[in-house]
C-alpha cells in the first residue's frame, strides 16, 4: 500500500518544512555574522562626528604621585668662629697684673695694668677700656682695635690722675669695656677685683678687700 504525503498535515511519514518567505529573505540563522569593526565603520560613515580624534588637551590627566615632604636637616657650621651676637650679653674677665703710684708735675697719679679676657663663644673687637670718674681723670686712652678670639686676652695700661682724694668712689666701680659692633660701639661694665690694703702696705695679706680705685687713690693720697 502506498501512502501519499499530506502537505497540510503531519499524518504522513514525511514532514514538509516551512515555505521560504516571499522575496527570497533568509532566516536569521542563515545570515552571515557582522564583525564589531564593521559596525564601527558603519557608524562612522553615518555620523563622522562620532569618530573625530580626541585632542591631546582633552585626554585624561596623568596621575602624578604626591610629593613626600622631607624635613630640613640643620648642618652645624664649620670653619671660623661665629662673631658674637649683637643682642646677646657679652662676657669678659678682668685681672690686674701690676700697679704703681707716682707724682707727675705735682699731680698725684697711679698706673694699673689690666688684662681683658674674652669669655664669649665668638671673636670680639675691643676699642678701649676705662673712664673718668669723681676725683679721677683717665690720662691714657688706648683706642687701637684689638680682636680677641674666644679665651684670648689682651693687656691695657690705665693711668689715672687723682684730682680730689675725698671724691674718689669708695664702692665697687666697674671698668667699662668698649666693643666694636657694626658702625658703632657697645659698652660692657666689667668688675675688677679689689685689693687687700695690708698687702699694698707691705704687710700680711687680708681676706678683706678695698675697691681697686679706692685702694690705688688712697695709697697715692696717703704717700704724696
Amino acid at each position: 500500500m502506498n501512502v501519499t504525503p499530506n502537505i497540510h498535515g503531519m499524518t504522513g511519514t514525511h514532514v514538509q518544512g516551512p515555505s521560504p518567505a516571499p522575496g527570497g529573505d533568509r532566516r536569521p540563522e542563515d545570515r552571515p555574522a557582522v564583525s564589531a569593526r564593521a559596525l564601527v565603520l558603519a557608524a562612522c560613515a553615518m555620523s563622522p562626528a562620532l569618530c573625530l580624534p580626541v585632542p591631546a588637551s582633552a585626554a585624561a590627566p596623568a596621575v602624578v604621585p604626591a610629593a613626600v615632604s622631607t624635613p630640613a636637616v640643620t648642618v652645624p657650621a664649620t670653619g671660623p668662629e661665629t662673631p658674637a651676637d649683637e643682642t646677646a650679653p657679652l662676657r669678659f674677665r678682668l685681672r690686674s697684673t701690676a700697679s704703681s703710684s707716682q707724682v707727675s708735675g705735682g699731680a698725684r697719679e697711679f698706673v694699673i695694668r689690666v688684662d681683658v679676657q674674652n669669655l664669649n663663644k665668638g671673636p670680639v673687637t675691643l676699642v678701649g677700656i676705662g673712664r673718668n670718674g669723681p676725683g679721677l681723670r683717665l690720662m691714657s686712652a688706648d683706642d687701637s682695635p684689638q680682636t680677641l678670639k674666644p679665651r684670648e686676652r689682651v693687656s691695657y695700661e690705665l693711668r689715672y690722675r687723682v684730682t680730689d682724694c675725698d671724691a674718689v668712689p669708695r664702692k665697687d666701680w666697674p671698668i667699662p669695656v668698649r666693643v666694636r659692633q657694626g658702625a658703632g660701639q657697645r659698652v660692657v661694665e666689667v668688675p675688677l677685683a679689689g685689693f687687700a690694703p695690708d698687702a699694698m702696705e707691705g704687710g700680711e695679706e687680708s681676706s678683706a678687700t678695698v675697691p681697686w680705685q679706692a685702694a690705688m687713690a688712697g695709697e697715692v693720697c696717703r704717700i704724696f
